[in-house]
């Protein structure tokens, strides 16, 4: 909460210190025998949301690798969940950082052979349909815009500070290249109505209805 509160401010340097301080605080730690996942997590979530929020897509967040699933390994609810989303994170850093499409496939293969748990599944589907946006968004031709288009589901609000891209703001920047303006708009109020005052929804909001001729380009 403390790294998204400063993200949110635009304190960018001190929420790029508490990465430096999570890494210290679990320094020396065997992170494959910690009993608690958060440990061999937070690091990567830290970094995932830093760079997701500043558009600095450099440095750690870019190597990561599609991991395979353990072998005979029980893990709790909370380790799956943990993995899934760590899935996620990796495709999407993959496609930031200019090396997507290897990783991409990687993960349809996944997804199409089911061979892993509900939850990463689940987390890559997600993953690639973010890709796709993201695609568009820098250019990419689409055979398939409607679709790519099509409203987010209404979800419940996430709990805690998100650890994934929000779909409401990839549909709502996808319209503006569009040049749907009036979904655009829709999209990010969706989006504040789960997620009020998050800056990036308002920013979005604000270009979309400037973009769309409406007296206020402000949220």
């Amino acid at each position: 909460w403390l790294q998204y509160g400063y993200l949110q401010a635009g304190r960018y340097k001190d929420a790029r210190q508490t990465i430096v301080t999570a890494r210290q605080v679990l320094s020396g730690i065997d992170l494959a025998k910690a009993a608690s996942p958060d440990a061999r997590y937070t690091v990567g979530f830290l970094e995932f949301q830093q760079a997701a929020s500043t558009g600095d897509w450099s440095g750690p967040v870019c190597n990561r690798t599609l991991a395979a699933a353990p072998s005979g390994a029980i893990e709790s609810d909370r380790e799956l969940g943990f993995r899934a989303t760590t899935a996620y994170q990796t495709i999407v850093a993959a496609v930031r950082c200019g090396r997507g499409g290897e990783v991409v496939e990687a993960a349809r293969k996944v997804v199409e052979g089911g061979r892993l748990d509900n939850y990463t599944t689940m987390s890559l589907r997600g993953a690639l349909q973010h890709a796709e946006l993201l695609a568009y968004i820098a250019g990419a031709p689409t055979t398939n815009l409607d679709a790519l288009l099509a409203d987010p589901p209404l979800t419940p609000a996430p709990v805690g500070p998100p650890s994934t891209l929000r779909l409401e703001e990839l549909v709502g920047e996808a319209r503006i290249k569009a040049g749907r303006m009036p979904q655009a708009v829709a999209a990010y109020e969706q989006g504040l109505r789960l997620t009020p005052n998050r800056s990036a929804t308002l920013l979005g909001l604000a270009r979309a209805r400037a973009a769309a001729g409406e007296p206020r380009g402000n949220a």
